[in-house]
């Protein structure tokens, strides 16, 4: 085996299937989703004599990711893992609620937050709900809203939401990997200030 560990970034919903990280990581990347792809990927950098560490990227909302790479991983017959480790995910539900109220403190406390992130199942866009409850709770914003991309309520939405709740400016707090639909935001955001 070469000295050599390549990180292998497994996503789910919450990066868009792999999508969001393209830009986010460098070359030496390998960007996958679960399942049958992680298998080739590891298959190919076992030909290649490279070693694998495999991080599922998550933010906390999609624990299935997690538990879906492991049962991958423990699938493969040993000679096939060879080499390869299964790092903790890349972040948590504590992380991600501590990374959304360090972004709100840098919002003034009189602007609405709408918190995004791409749609998940019914269980992970409560976990959003949650976590952004908590934001709001330990922050100084009397508004803090959600919105799921490709979800409902979308962004566009979320901002109408904030705006029949009184709200004048709202400020987008980004919960995942991607940015949510900037237009469609500024569109509706456009049409609160109004």
């Amino acid at each position: 085996m070469a000295d050599r560990c390549r990180p292998v970034a497994v996503c789910g919903h919450e990066a868009g299937y792999g999508e969001a990280l393209r830009d986010l990581v460098g070359p030496d990347v390998l960007v996958v989703t679960g399942g049958r792809e992680l298998i080739r990927a590891l298959a190919r950098l076992r030909r290649s004599g490279e070693q694998a560490c495999v991080v599922p990227m998550t933010l906390g909302r999609d624990p299935e990711l997690v538990a879906d790479t492991a049962r991958t991983l423990r699938a493969l017959p040993p000679v096939q893992t060879v080499g390869t480790l299964l790092a903790e995910p890349f972040g948590t539900d504590r992380h991600l609620t501590a990374w959304l109220r360090a972004a709100a403190n840098r919002v003034p406390a009189m602007s609405a937050l709408l918190v995004t992130a791409p749609a998940g199942g019914l269980f992970e866009d409560a976990e959003l709900y949650r976590i952004a409850r908590l934001a709001r709770g330990h922050g100084a914003h009397r508004l803090v809203e959600v919105a799921f991309t490709g979800g409902d309520p979308d962004p566009a939405e979320g901002v109408r939401r904030c705006g029949l709740l009184g709200a004048t400016e709202v400020t987008l707090l980004t919960a995942g990997f991607a940015p949510a639909d900037v237009a469609g935001f500024l569109e509706s955001r456009r049409k609160v200030l109004i």
